[in-house]
């Protein structure tokens, strides 16, 4: 599964160099991109999907469980329909494979900020938040965009998309529903209904959204559980004889090793909650690992694979008037280049 894990950032990486965008962050396992238009957002949605469906990946594992999740969910539940687990085998070849990233698409205005510790751009207000909330509501494979993001594509862009809406969906922390559209990226994929219970909470009071996607939601794993518990405990009991300075600068080394997001500062220091919270983070990456190296050296199914979520968030045009700073980015992750913010 560690494999799955490097070719789905490689491929996605590769996407974002070549369509020209710029990778926001990754937080879990999940991206957040900034393009420059809604064309090149949703372009290289509809490539991720394609690249994704003809990967090799090189195991049957992590089909078998997407098929068996889906056969569990409908012994559970009479009204629910596996939408791929009672395919034919040759359909679903021709319309699954490996991984299924979920994508969610919002063009708006966003405020950018240089961040002196990481050195990168990161994107904050109502339109990164408004990406993240409609990626939480789609299922694995599935690409959704908004009222926004469909009307910003030209007359001609649009026609040669396959496109469904999907009517109004009411989305978190939002009053009234927006219109949510479905790009077809693999003509044919049925979805199960959207995840509406899964859909991230309200704004931030200033309006900021980098930190609404929290790790929970941008994980490609589910819970690490157990094992989650134990390196916490862990890491508590080994920095627990440290002084606050130390743990700090042990466990900002930790999270950029393992690629973690810190908790968010904004006017809180370094304290033991945050220490705490911070351990959290890492325990639920650490373990994540763990359970798949058991679940690979057991030669098992795939038990805690889930959907990796893809944020993309796009200027409203394709001319809005570039920030002062510039990007060169060869092969940034999920979008690159001087125009993307």
């Amino acid at each position: 599964m560690s494999n799955a894990v490097s070719a789905h950032h490689n491929i996605i990486r590769s996407l974002i160099s070549h369509h020209g965008c710029y990778e926001v962050k990754t937080v879990g396992d999940s991206f957040m991109i900034a393009c420059c238009s809604a064309h090149a957002a949703v372009q290289l949605a509809h490539d991720l999907q394609q690249r994704f469906l003809h990967h090799n990946w090189k195991t049957d594992a992590i089909d078998s469980f997407y098929r068996e999740a889906e056969g569990t969910s409908a012994e559970e539940d009479a009204e629910y329909r596996p939408p791929t687990a009672r395919l034919d085998p040759e359909v679903y070849r021709q319309l699954w494979n490996g991984l299924r990233v979920r994508v969610g698409i919002h063009t708006g205005l966003c405020d950018i900020r240089h961040d002196e510790v990481t050195k990168g751009y990161d994107y904050y207000g109502r339109a990164a938040n408004m990406a993240a909330r409609t990626e939480s509501i789609a299922n694995g494979g599935q690409v959704l965009l908004t009222h926004a993001t469909y009307y910003s594509l030209s007359t001609a862009e649009r026609k040669h998309l396959d496109v469904t809406s999907l009517g109004p969906v009411p989305l978190g922390g939002v009053s009234v529903p927006v219109e949510v559209y479905q790009l077809n990226a693999v003509p044919g994929r049925t979805f199960a209904a959207l995840r509406l219970d899964r859909a991230v909470g309200t704004l931030n009071e200033d309006g900021s959204g980098s930190d609404v996607p929290s790790v929970d939601h941008l994980s490609l794993y589910s819970d690490g559980g157990e094992s989650a518990e134990k390196v916490v405990a862990v890491l508590h009991s080994l920095l627990g004889t440290f002084t606050l300075a130390q743990r700090r600068r042990q466990l900002t080394t930790f999270c950029e090793r393992w690629h973690v997001a810190l908790p968010p500062t904004r006017e809180v220091e370094w304290d033991d909650d945050y220490c705490l919270e911070a351990m959290r983070r890492l325990g639920a990456k650490v373990g994540h690992t763990l359970n798949l190296v058991a679940h690979e050296q057991a030669e098992t199914t795939v038990g805690s694979a889930s959907d990796a979520p893809t944020i993309v968030v796009s200027n409203p045009t394709a001319d809005t008037p570039e920030p002062e700073l510039q990007l060169n980015t060869d092969s940034s992750e999920e979008e690159g280049e001087a125009c993307c913010p």
